[in-house]
């Protein structure tokens, strides 16, 4: 039932607490500018700050991003997982989403909820850490939920959660840079990049 509320906040331009294999997301259509800057004013995250996207398969991911031949070997080596690509970013994705730049930091969430939640809303969804910018990490509800309290409408809860962010790989430069080692050790990203 609340999974259902779930789909129709989103579709409804309300904001959503939902799980991933790190942490807990904070999600709203990433097509939707409204409900875009909803993310960044629940969170008091800078508007010029990027918010990362989460995409449920290559298909969605090549709706709003230039998938190149690096990125197509990373997807299938490391995805549903976390890893966050930034990759050229095509029009169909708002820049409000991407922060105003030209690139747009994509992932695939390997945690059954949070792919169920975007493949029954249809559509690509903010994957920013349910949090205040520079909070807590919410490995759990209750962190986010502290932090984040009423301007969320619909929180789906999936216990304590791994707690580590994904690693992300910059693909939009000559040579593909790692700017956060995260959940896949940076070494197991530079043998795959080799």
């Amino acid at each position: 039932m609340l999974f259902k509320q779930a789909v129709e906040a989103l579709s409804d331009g309300e904001l959503v607490v939902y799980p991933t294999e790190t942490l807990y997301g904070l999600g709203a259509d990433a097509k939707n500018v409204d409900a875009v800057k909803k993310v960044f004013e629940a969170k008091e995250r800078p508007s010029g700050m990027a918010l990362p996207v989460a995409v449920c398969d290559l298909k969605m991911m090549e709706r709003i991003a230039e998938v190149g031949e690096v990125a197509r070997k990373l997807y299938g080596l490391f995805l549903p997982g976390p890893l966050s690509m930034v990759l050229p970013r095509k029009e169909y994705l708002p820049k409000e989403t991407a922060g105003g730049l030209d690139t747009v930091m994509v992932r695939v969430p390997s945690h059954s909820i949070a792919i169920d939640l975007i493949e029954s809303f249809g559509g690509p969804i903010t994957a920013t850490s349910a949090n205040i910018h520079g909070g807590k990490n919410p490995s759990s509800l209750d962190i986010a939920f502290d932090q984040l309290g009423a301007k969320i409408k619909v929180y789906l809860n999936a216990g304590h959660l791994g707690g580590t962010a994904s690693t992300i790989v910059d693909l939009t430069t000559k040579k593909p840079a790692i700017l956060r080692e995260g959940a896949i050790p940076r070494n197991v990203v530079e043998d795959a990049l080799r």
